[in-house]
């Protein structure tokens, strides 16, 4: 998100965001933060098309890929879903990212709230030939999916225990290492503690600042 306050029809409002005011611009990073291609929000397209805002931005940002093969491709739960996974496996890219409940399509897993109850580590899977999904009982209830990786092979991460007092081995499945593994450049998070924002009345102002935090830091 790059912040602004004033009046533009493209400004956007995300509840939650350390910004939550501002444009906001997709983009497609590597595992160590260099950004290859962005996608800046600007409001309704003339082309109509079915496919929500989330689909659009990931099709339009991998166009750039020459060889999707040889790349794993992450996402967070505000583009992954059922649907645009399945889109990906049939154009050939591989790809990873926490699910909102609500877009899980018709998955039979146990409900978050159920998964909560249960011992850290537990776990639940589903996959039904194409796509994989595995809700996973950690400090919270998370849900992934993936069209090629699964929880094999099952493997530990360490957690601070409240009853024995010390850190324990609590089962982790293998799609959560690999994404936690993948997302660490998610965001251009390296440019956040080091963006500089030259405040104006212009509202491309703000643009202009943030391409050259960009840049730098990239450089």
């Amino acid at each position: 998100m790059v912040l602004y306050y004033g009046h533009h029809s493209c400004k956007m409002f995300i509840k939650g965001k350390p910004i939550r005011f501002g444009f906001k611009i997709g983009t497609l990073c590597s595992s160590d933060e260099y950004p290859y291609a962005m996608k800046i929000y600007q409001g309704k397209e003339a082309e109509v098309t079915n496919s929500p805002l989330r689909t659009k931005v990931v099709t339009t940002l991998l166009n750039v890929v020459t060889n999707p093969l040889q790349v794993d491709f992450f996402f967070d739960n505000f583009f992954t879903s059922y649907t645009l996974l399945r889109k990906l496996k049939m154009k050939g890219f591989k790809a990873i990212g926490t699910v909102r409940e609500g877009r899980t399509g018709r998955c039979p897993l146990v409900p978050a709230k159920e998964m909560k109850k249960k011992k850290r580590g537990e776990f639940d899977f589903w996959c039904d030939g194409d796509i994989y999904m595995c809700r996973w009982n950690d400090n919270s209830v998370v849900t992934l999916a993936s069209n090629y990786q699964t929880h094999l092979l099952l493997g530990t991460t360490k957690r601070y225990s409240r009853q024995s007092k010390k850190r324990i081995d609590v089962p982790e499945p293998y799609i959560v290492r690999k994404y936690n593994k993948g997302m660490r450049g998610g965001g251009c998070r390296c440019v956040r503690p080091t963006a500089v924002l030259l405040r104006d009345k212009k509202w491309w102002w703000n643009f202009f600042s943030n391409g050259l935090n960009v840049a730098v830091v990239a450089a």
